[in-house]
């Protein structure tokens, strides 16, 4: 019987090990990771400006495009250049505040409190910029198309030039006509943002293939709740092997000591591991949960994780920590009670030891041996 516990705690311990590591892991991924605070930092941080500018910018041309569908002139149809005239016209704080509105919906989504749904923007600052500066957002944008190939025939007004907006093509005219080009688009861009409402309404910014309801949402709460419930199923896996061994305290301390450090001391290797490569796996996370081709948007997932991870290794790396100590006195413990146990059994002496004459039984005297004895002594 006493084989079989100890062969059922071997088994527990090795999946312990797995276990521990991953509740240390726990706490600061679930605290820190899934806290939209840890990521104000880089927010707040330079690098991230113009990756989230190039992303606001595309959104903007986007909306553009869907917003005005088919009343957009064709000359105002090219979605790379909108991004590119888009770029000088969000500033940066207005980009990190819509940021964190973005990304604190995206959290509430992950954490299970509320589901997606659209997300107003407050674009008034960015209608007041382009409408004050229309001619200058106008001939940004007409940089930006191609040429006009030399066979491009444009049609003419009775007075010369048609300042017709919807006669131009996706390209940039050269001489006159773009000047007149030039006039006419500042006139409508004018017009199409002073007509903008003050908000935008925003969807579509979780893809659908993760929303609830979805067998990737189904796995993702799975795992989620699984990792949530790592640090209580080691506790009780902890109680059960500690049952297992109770015949034996000495064991006992030994073996959840040896555990204990076996399972820090992995985590300290992994967590070295994870620094040395972060770039590497940083760039492998990143590029499973986005899209490769954004570039833009993979560099600021890239920027987000590598920002949170210090805080999380180092959570993790101070859990780690006390789960050595309390291993390595579990240890010494039992090592120190084993000592004691053998010092007792080789070097203590018997107390009171009875000498070998001793061990005869006494008889009491009658009366009349006693009486004899007094007669004798008197003489």
């Amino acid at each position: 019987m006493r084989y079989i516990k100890r062969i059922s705690a071997l088994a527990i311990s090795f999946l312990l090990i797995p276990l521990i590591i991953l509740s240390c892991f726990s706490f600061p991924i679930e605290f820190i990771a899934f806290d939209n605070n840890s990521y104000q930092a880089a927010l707040r941080s330079t690098e991230i400006e113009e990756p989230l500018r190039i992303i606001f910018a595309d959104i903007a041309a986007n909306q553009m495009m869907l917003i005005g569908g088919k009343g957009l002139p064709p000359v105002l149809k090219s979605q790379p250049a909108l991004t590119a005239a888009f770029m000088d016209y969000f500033p940066d704080q207005w980009t990190r505040s819509m940021t964190s509105i973005l990304f604190s919906e995206i959290l509430d989504f992950l954490n299970f409190k509320s589901q997606p749904q659209k997300i107003s923007l407050d674009i008034r600052q960015i209608k007041n910029n382009i409408t004050e500066q229309a001619v200058e957002f106008s001939n940004s944008y007409l940089k930006t198309l191609p040429a006009c190939a030399a066979d491009v025939e444009f049609p003419n007004s009775k007075n010369g030039i048609d300042s017709d907006i919807y006669q131009y093509t996706q390209c940039a005219p050269a001489g006159d006509r773009s000047s007149v080009l030039l006039g006419s688009l500042t006139l409508f861009i004018n017009d199409y943002f002073a007509g903008l409402p003050d908000e935008l309404e925003l969807s579509g910014f979780i893809p659908e293939t993760i929303t609830s309801g979805t067998s990737v949402f189904a796995n993702y709460s799975l795992a989620r709740w699984a990792f949530r419930l790592a640090p209580v199923v080691a506790i009780l896996l902890l109680i059960v092997n500690a049952w297992l061994l109770r015949d034996d305290r000495r064991l006992q301390w030994h073996w959840n000591g040896l555990l204990f450090l076996i399972s820090s001391s992995i985590l300290v290797l992994l967590l070295i591991a994870l620094l040395v490569g972060q770039k590497a796996w940083i760039s492998f996370v990143s590029e499973n949960l986005v899209d490769g081709e954004n570039v833009p948007l993979l560099n600021v997932v890239k920027l987000l994780i590598a920002g949170v991870f210090p805080q999380i290794a180092s959570w993790s790396g101070a859990f780690g920590i006390v789960i050595w100590l309390i291993g390595l006195i579990l240890f010494l413990a039992a090592k120190y009670t084993r000592k004691q146990t053998n010092d007792d059994r080789q070097k203590a002496p018997e107390k009171n030891p009875t000498p070998p004459h001793q061990n005869k039984t006494i008889q009491p005297e009658t009366l009349e041996e006693v009486v004899q004895k007094e007669r004798k002594n008197n003489r």
